[in-house]
C-alpha cells in the first residue's frame, strides 16, 4: 500500500513538473540524453502487474533505471527484430536484478485510439466500432506476450504520449533513463533495427549500471 501511495505522489509531482517543463518550443527537445523523461502516461498493459488494464509504467517504476521501448506493431513474418529486442530486454533485466533495472515495451497502434492515448477528435458514437478493433488488436498481440517474464508488454495509441515527439518514421525508439533522467536515446528507421544494434544498446545499459562496481 505504501509503495502504491508513493508511486501516486511521485506521479502527481512529476506530472506538474513535466507540464511546466514542456511549455513552448522546449517540449520538442525533451526526449534527449540529459533531459528529464517528458512525463507520465498510461498504457494498456498486456502483461505484468497491471495486465488487462491501463496503468502508468513510468509512475510504477519511479526512480529505478528503466529501458522504455516504443515500437510499431509487429507483423507475422516480419517480427524477427521485435522478438530479438524482447530477448535482449528480458536477458538484461534478469542479469541486472541487483541494479533494479526495469523495462517495458510500448506498441503503438491506431487500433487503440479511443482506448488509451490523447483524444483524436472522433465522436463518442464510434466507440463500439473501435472497441471491436481493439479486441482484434489484443488478439493479434496475444502471441507476443509469452516471452515477457521480467519486462512488460504494453500498448498505446498511434499518437505519441504528450511531450515525447517520437520520430514518425522510426520502427523503434529505445530510451534508457534513471531517476527520471534520460541517459540514452536511440532511434531506428524502418528495417534498421538489427540484432547487433540492440545488443550494443543493452551493453551500454549494462556498462552504465555496473560502472561503479568494485573490480
Amino acid at each position: 500500500m505504501a509503495r502504491w501511495l508513493s508511486g501516486c505522489i511521485v506521479c502527481m509531482l512529476f506530472t506538474g513538473f513535466a507540464l511546466f517543463a514542456q511549455e513552448g518550443d522546449q517540449a520538442k527537445k525533451m526526449l534527449a540524453a540529459g533531459s528529464v523523461v517528458p512525463g507520465p502516461f498510461e498504457t494498456y498493459n498486456l502483461t505484468g502487474f497491471a495486465k488487462g488494464r491501463p496503468h502508468c509504467l513510468v509512475c510504477r517504476f519511479q526512480q529505478r533505471p528503466v529501458v522504455m521501448a516504443f515500437t510499431k506493431e509487429p507483423t507475422e513474418g516480419k517480427d524477427a527484430p521485435f522478438l530479438a529486442l524482447v530477448k535482449e530486454m528480458e536477458a538484461a533485466v534478469n542479469e541486472l536484478q541487483d541494479h533494479d533495472l526495469a523495462a517495458f515495451v510500448v506498441v503503438q497502434s491506431p487500433d487503440l485510439r479511443l482506448f488509451v492515448g490523447p483524444d483524436d477528435g472522433k465522436k463518442e458514437n464510434d466507440s463500439a466500432r473501435d472497441a471491436k478493433v481493439t479486441d482484434d488488436f489484443l488478439q493479434r498481440m496475444q502471441k507476443y506476450t509469452e516471452p515477457f517474464k521480467n519486462s512488460v508488454l504494453s500498448a498505446y495509441s498511434a499518437n505519441d504520449p504528450p511531450g515525447y515527439h517520437l520520430d514518425k518514421n522510426a520502427e523503434c525508439t529505445l530510451v534508457f533513463y534513471s531517476r527520471l533522467k534520460v541517459i540514452d536515446v536511440q532511434t531506428f528507421p524502418e528495417g534498421k533495427l538489427s540484432d547487433a544494434e540492440v545488443k550494443s544498446f543493452f551493453e551500454k545499459v549494462k556498462k552504465t549500471l555496473t560502472a561503479n562496481e568494485k573490480k
